[in-house]
C-alpha cells in the first residue's frame, strides 16, 4: 500500500508539473482553483472530483483495452485506496478548517481543485490515447504531452509527435 500512496503523490506530481508548464495550463488551474474559491461550491467540487476518479477509471480500463494491455485486479486496489486517499486528507482538511473557523475553506478547495485537476489531465490522457481526433484533445493537448508519454512510456518528443503537436510548441522549463 506504501508503494501505491508514493506512486499516487508522484502521479499527482509530475501532472501538477505538466499543468504549470505552459501558460494555458496555469490560467485554467487559477481559473478553477478561484471559481471554486469566490463562488463557495466546495461540496459540488468534492463530488465532481470523486465523478472524475470513477470516469478516470473508465477511460484508464479503455486505454488498457487499445494498447493491448488488460485491467487487471490491482487497478481496482490501486483506485479505491487512491480515493480512499483522498478522502481521508479532505476529511483532515474539513475538521482542520472547522476546528480553526475557516469559513473560506480555502484549503478544502485547494486540494481539491488540485485533485480535480490531475484527474483531469489523466483522462485527457487516457481519451487522447483512445480517440486522438476529438476536440477536447487536439484543444487541451499541450497539456497532456507528459501524461501521454508516461502512460505509453515513450519520450516526450514521441508523445508530441503522436498528439500533432510541431517543435515550436514551447513549454515552460
Amino acid at each position: 500500500m506504501k508503494d501505491v500512496l508514493f506512486e499516487m503523490a508522484s502521479s499527482v506530481g509530475s501532472k501538477l508539473a505538466d499543468i504549470m508548464s505552459s501558460c494555458y495550463g496555469i490560467i485554467y488551474f487559477l481559473i478553477m482553483w478561484l471559481s471554486a474559491l469566490v463562488i463557495g461550491y466546495y461540496s459540488e467540487v468534492v463530488i465532481i472530483t470523486f465523478f472524475c476518479i470513477f470516469t478516470d477509471t473508465i477511460w484508464g480500463i479503455a486505454k488498457s483495452i487499445k494498447i493491448g494491455k488488460y485491467a487487471t485486479s490491482a487497478l481496482l486496489k490501486n483506485t479505491i485506496i487512491k480515493m480512499g486517499a483522498y478522502f481521508s486528507i479532505l476529511l483532515l482538511l474539513i475538521s482542520a478548517e472547522h476546528l480553526m473557523h475557516i469559513e473560506s475553506q480555502i484549503f478544502t478547495v485547494t486540494f481539491t481543485v488540485i485533485v480535480l485537476t490531475t484527474e483531469l489531465i489523466s483522462i485527457l490522457g487516457n481519451i487522447a490515447i483512445v480517440k486522438p481526433s476529438l476536440i477536447s484533445v487536439k484543444v487541451l493537448r499541450i497539456l497532456i504531452v507528459g501524461e501521454v508519454a508516461r502512460k505509453l512510456k515513450i519520450s516526450e518528443k514521441e508523445a508530441m509527435r503522436l498528439l500533432g503537436l510541431n517543435e515550436k510548441c514551447k513549454r515552460i522549463k
